[in-house]
């Protein structure tokens, strides 16, 4: 009797233990994630990612919010373009488009779109 109290006390603090862990690892996963995906508004940036999510959403019927459910930006700087990413977000299906901009403008110079 003494042992099967033992025993069940070592499995719930075991599962306590594994919870507690869990929820801090998910906490610090998604801080990282946050701080990985952080945007600096650089040569107009920021316009053309808004931009970008805009044209995204607008080929396929979708708000800015329904783009952002599966999509992140990530955006590559060259000497003379900009060019934005619509990151799939894990666990979604289909292609990332990219559009890339004049910098400090939105003009759009070059469109990988066709990617559904």
């Amino acid at each position: 009797m003494k042992r099967g109290k033992i025993a069940a006390a070592a499995i719930i603090g075991v599962a306590a233990l594994y919870a507690i862990y869990s929820a801090g690892y998910q906490r610090g996963h998604t801080s990282a994630l946050l701080r990985e995906r952080r945007v600096v508004d650089f040569r107009g940036s920021a316009a053309q990612i808004d931009d970008a999510i805009a044209r995204w959403g607008a080929k396929n019927h979708q708000s800015q919010a329904d783009v952002l459910k599966a999509h992140y930006p990530k955006v590559t700087y060259f000497p003379a373009k900009n060019c934005v990413e619509l990151e799939l977000e894990w666990g979604w299906a289909g292609g990332s488009p990219i559009y890339c901009y004049k910098p400090n403008t939105r003009q759009l110079i070059e469109e990988y779109s066709d990617v559904e």
